[in-house]
C-alpha cells in the first residue's frame, strides 16, 4: 500500500527539500489545474447548448432547411452522414452571417448578454474573437501536442487531455479549427476533423484563390468561405476513398506429369518457400527478394521475403497466382514440360482503392516483438527512394534531393510518417514503438522527425539480402563479391564458415592495403578450398589433429612448390582468425588448438620450403 510522505518528510523525489516545499506543491498545482480544466469544459458544453438552443428558436423550420442544403453544397458533400450536422450547426454559431449581418454568436451576445453570468459571456466574448486556423502537429511534449498555424508560423501548445486530443495525435497531423486560450494551455474549440499533411496544402490552395479573387485578407477569407475551405481541407480523403484502380489477378492451373520430380524441385529450389506440406494440400510461395531490417528497439533482424506469386498443390493439379503475369512465363521454363503442362488460365480484374499498394511478404519476427514492426519493415521508405513516382512527375525521391527540392521530399516523408502510424494504430490500438523515419531522414540531410520513439539515438537499417540454399542462410547483395572474391559459390556458401570468413577478411582489410587484402584474400582462399574437403560441421570440432592436417599436408598439397610468404602469411592469418573467433565468441576450442600447434607447425613448414630448395 502507497503511504503519503508527511508534510515535513524528505520528499519521494530526492531533491532533498521538505515533501511540502516540493513534490507536496507541484501535485497541488496539477489537481487545481485539472478541476479548473473540468470546470471549463462543463462550462464550454452549457454555453455551447444554450447558443443553439438561441439560434434554432430564432430560425424558423424552412429556414434552417434551406441553410443545410447550402452548407451540404458549399463544403461539395465531402463531410459523412454522422458529421454533416455537428459541422453545419458549428457554421451557424461561428461563420453564417444572418439577414441581420451577425454571425450566430455575435446575434447570441447582443440578445442574451444580460441573462448570462460574468463568465460565461466572458467566455461568449473570447468565442466572438475566434478565427478559425489551419494547423499541423509539429513536437509534442509530456502535457501538450505543439501546432503551428501553416498561414502565421504562431505556436500553439494543446493540452493532452482526452476531451481536447481524444486520441495519441499521429505525427504531422492537421486539421482546420478554432483554438481557445485556457491558463498556459490551448483548446480546441467545437467540431474539428484531423487530417494528415497534405490536406493543409489543399486547404491553403483554396484560400490563396479566393483571397486573389474577393481581395479579401487571409483571415477574412477563413470566416467569410469557411465551409469551401473546409471541403478543401477534407477532399484529399474523400478522393482517397472514392478513387479506385484496377488489378489484375492471373490463376493458372497446370496438370503435374510428374509429382516427386515437382516435389523434389520445389523443396531444393531456395525462391520456392514451403508453407504447408501436407498429403492433400501442398502450398508453397515464390520468393523473389529478401531484405533484412534492424532496428536497434529489437533485440534481432526481421528478415522479409517478397512473395511474387503462391503455388497450391490439391490432387493432380498445380495452381499458380499471381498479380505479375510475366512471372507465368518464368515459372513454366522453371517447371519445363515434363513436369507440367497447362489446363486452363483465368484472370480477375479487382478495384482497390487508388492509394492503396498491394504487397504479399513473407517474414519472420523476433520472438515476443510487437507485430507492428514487421508493419514498419514491410513499408520502410527506403525501399522506395530510387522509385520513379507518378506523383513526382515520374522523377524518384533522390531525383529531388539531387535537385535541392527538399521541401517536396519533406512533405512527402512527413505523410508516410503520418500514414504508417495511423494504420498501425488502426490494426494494433496500442502503439509503443513509433515507426524510425529519421534514420533516412539522416541519409538525406533532412531535419529530424520528433515523433519518432528513440529520438536522436533510433538507429535501423534495411538492406537487400538474398537466399542461397533452402533459405538457411542469407547473404547480403553488398557482400556477394567478396564471397566470390573467397572462392564461395552457391552450392558451398552455406556453410558453417563462410560469413565468419567474410566478415573477417572485411575488418581486416578495411582501409588497408593492396598488399594487406591480397595477402588475406590468398590465404582465407586456401582456408576456405581446404574446409572444403574435410567433414568437419563446427569451428569447435577443429581440434589440434585437424589443424596439424591443415598446416601440415593440406595447404603444402594446394602448391608446388611452396614458398616461404605463403607458409609465413598463412600461419599468420590462422592466428589471427583465431583470436577473432574468440572475440566473437565463436570458438573457444579452435583458439587453444591453432595457439598450441602454431609455432611447431610454421618451424615445420619453414623446414619443408627450405627442403624444397635443397632438392
Amino acid at each position: 500500500m502507497k503511504v503519503e510522505p508527511r508534510r515535513n518528510d524528505p520528499c519521494i523525489c530526492g531533491s532533498g527539500k521538505k515533501y511540502k516545499k516540493c513534490c507536496m506543491k507541484k501535485s497541488s498545482v496539477i489537481q487545481l489545474h485539472e478541476v479548473k480544466e473540468e470546470r471549463f469544459y462543463q462550462q464550454k458544453h452549457m454555453l455551447t447548448l444554450k447558443i443553439k438552443d438561441f439560434i434554432y428558436k430564432e430560425l424558423p423550420a424552412s429556414q434552417q432547411y434551406k441553410l443545410f442544403s447550402e452548407f451540404k453544397r458549399r463544403t461539395e458533400h465531402t463531410l459523412s452522414s454522422k458529421n454533416e450536422n455537428p459541422f453545419f450547426e458549428f457554421w451557424l454559431i461561428f461563420f453564417h452571417r444572418y439577414e441581420n449581418g451577425l454571425r450566430g454568436i455575435e446575434w447570441f451576445i447582443s440578445t442574451q448578454e444580460k441573462r448570462l453570468s460574468q463568465d460565461e459571456l466572458e467566455m461568449a466574448q473570447t468565442w466572438k474573437s475566434l478565427t478559425p486556423k489551419l494547423v499541423q502537429a509539429v513536437d509534442h511534449d509530456e502535457k501538450s501536442v505543439i501546432f503551428k498555424d501553416m498561414m502565421t508560423n504562431e505556436t500553439y501548445p494543446l493540452a493532452k487531455m482526452q476531451e481536447n486530443l481524444k486520441d495519441t495525435v499521429a505525427p504531422w497531423s492537421s486539421t482546420f479549427a478554432l483554438i481557445e486560450q485556457f491558463d498556459s494551455f490551448y483548446y480546441f474549440n467545437g467540431v474539428r476533423i484531423v487530417q494528415g499533411p497534405e490536406n493543409i496544402e489543399k486547404a491553403i490552395n483554396v484560400i490563396t484563390e479566393l483571397q486573389k479573387e474577393q481581395n479579401l485578407s487571409v483571415e477574412q477569407v477563413m470566416m467569410d468561405y469557411y465551409p469551401e475551405v473546409l471541403a478543401a481541407f477534407n477532399m484529399a480523403k474523400v478522393r482517397e476513398i472514392t478513387e479506385k484502380s484496377e488489378i489484375t489477378q492471373y490463376i493458372n492451373r497446370y496438370q503435374i506429369l510428374n509429382q516427386q520430380a515437382l516435389f523434389d524441385l520445389l523443396q531444393a529450389e531456395p525462391h520456392f518457400l514451403i508453407d504447408k506440406w501436407e498429403n492433400q494440400l501442398k502450398v508453397s510461395n515464390w520468393v523473389n527478394a529478401w531484405y533484412q531490417y534492424t532496428d536497434n528497439a529489437l533485440t534481432e533482424p526481421i528478415n522479409i521475403g517478397n512473395v511474387i506469386g503462391t503455388l497450391t498443390i490439391e490432387g493432380n493439379t498445380l495452381t499458380y497466382i499471381t498479380l505479375k503475369e510475366d512471372t507465368i512465363e518464368e515459372l513454366q521454363s522453371i517447371f519445363h514440360s515434363g513436369l507440367i503442362t497447362l489446363q486452363d488460365e483465368q484472370q480477375k480484374t479487382m478495384e482497390v482503392p487508388k492509394t492503396v499498394e498491394l504487397k504479399n511478404t513473407v517474414a519472420s519476427i523476433p520472438e515476443g516483438a510487437p507485430q507492428y514492426m514487421l508493419l514498419y519493415a514491410n513499408h520502410d521508405v527506403r525501399l522506395d527512394l530510387d522509385l520513379k513516382l507518378p506523383l513526382f512527375g515520374d522523377k524518384s525521391v533522390l531525383d529531388l534531393v539531387n535537385e535541392g527540392q527538399t521541401d517536396v521530399v519533406e512533405a512527402y516523408l512527413q505523410q508516410r510518417e503520418n500514414n504508417l502510424f495511423t494504420q498501425a494504430q488502426r490494426e494494433f490500438k496500442q502503439i509503443e514503438i513509433t515507426a524510425d523515419f529519421n534514420s533516412v531522414r539522416k541519409e538525406l540531410g533532412l531535419p529530424l522527425s520528433p515523433f519518432v520513439t528513440g529520438g536522436t539515438e533510433r538507429v535501423t537499417t534495411i538492406t537487400e539480402i538474398v537466399s542461397t540454399s533452402e533459405g538457411q542462410t542469407l547473404v547480403k547483395e553488398e557482400d556477394i563479391p567478396v564471397y566470390e572474391l573467397l572462392g564461395f559459390t552457391p552450392s558451398t556458401v552455406n556453410t558453417f564458415y563462410s560469413e565468419d570468413l567474410v566478415t573477417f577478411f572485411k575488418e581486416k582489410t578495411d582501409g588497408k592495403s593492396d598488399l594487406t587484402l591480397r595477402k588475406y584474400r590468398n590465404c582465407l582462399f586456401d582456408l576456405r578450398e581446404i574446409l572444403e574437403g574435410h567433414a568437419v560441421d563446427s569451428w569447435d570440432a577443429c581440434d589440434e589433429d585437424f589443424w596439424k592436417q591443415v598446416c601440415l599436408r593440406d595447404l603444402p598439397s594446394l602448391y608446388d612448390p611452396m614458398s616461404k610468404t605463403v607458409a609465413k602469411d598463412f600461419m599468420s592469418t590462422i592466428k589471427a582468425l583465431a583470436k577473432w573467433l574468440v572475440k566473437e565468441e565463436k570458438a573457444t576450442m579452435t583458439a587453444k588448438a591453432v595457439g598450441h600447434i602454431a609455432k611447431d607447425a610454421e618451424e615445420q613448414l619453414i623446414e619443408y620450403v627450405e627442403g624444397q630448395k635443397v632438392k
